[in-house]
């Protein structure tokens, strides 16, 4: 009679529980400045599937260079999702954000983010790791390279730099998407009646 208490107490820890949000670059140390007359960011690979819920541009680069477009693409070049970002936009650490639809992102899988000025021309820091230049990201996504277009707002499909560079305009922030309900509660019910079937074997 006391197992059957155990389903009802699990349902309650996976209604309340909620997605912790991380930032895809945490900290960095810059090794040059330039700029970019187009789009200018990183590609990147996820080591696990994530959903990415805000778009930003690092707050160095809207000093005197607001607004600016934020995207991220595909490998293929499709646009998944884009915001302008200002001056006004929330600060989060080094980051400014504007919140996106949920835009969900296969682990294993490339993408690329990137900034554009409405100015046509974005002054940057870059990160290279051959110059000294570090880029610290969360734990499940990895950096791939640099990467840049120089045409407008567009898909930053030319990489340079080594393993690891990043030119640091643009950011993204995003959550590890929990399994659902039904399959935890599946998973507790039968831990339960595991341990109903032990209790009774001992009887």
């Amino acid at each position: 009679m006391k197992i059957h208490g155990v389903v009802p107490t699990l349902a309650l820890v996976v209604c309340t529980h909620t997605a912790f949000a991380f930032e895809g670059i945490l900290t960095y140390t810059g090794s040059d400045a330039g700029y970019v007359a187009g789009t200018s960011g990183w590609s990147f690979t996820p080591l696990d599937n994530i959903s990415v819920t805000s778009l930003g541009c690092f707050n160095y680069v809207l000093s005197g260079q607001s607004p600016i477009s934020v995207g991220l693409w595909a490998s293929d070049g499709t646009l998944l999702a884009s915001d302008v970002v200002n001056s006004g936009s929330p600060l989060l650490n080094q980051t400014r954000y504007e919140s996106v639809s949920p835009v969900n992102l296969n682990a294993g899988s490339t993408y690329y983010v990137g900034a554009y000025s409405t100015d046509g021309v974005i002054i940057l820091t870059a990160a290279e790791p051959t110059s000294g230049g570090v880029v610290n990201t969360s734990s499940h996504i990895q950096i791939g390279q640099a990467a840049y277009n120089a045409s407008g707002f567009a898909f930053p499909n030319t990489l340079t730099g080594s393993a690891g560079s990043a030119l640091l305009t643009a950011n993204i922030q995003y959550i590890v998407p929990e399994p659902s309900s039904a399959m935890l509660l599946s998973v507790g019910g039968a831990s339960a009646a595991l341990a109903w079937r032990k209790r009774r074997s001992k009887l």
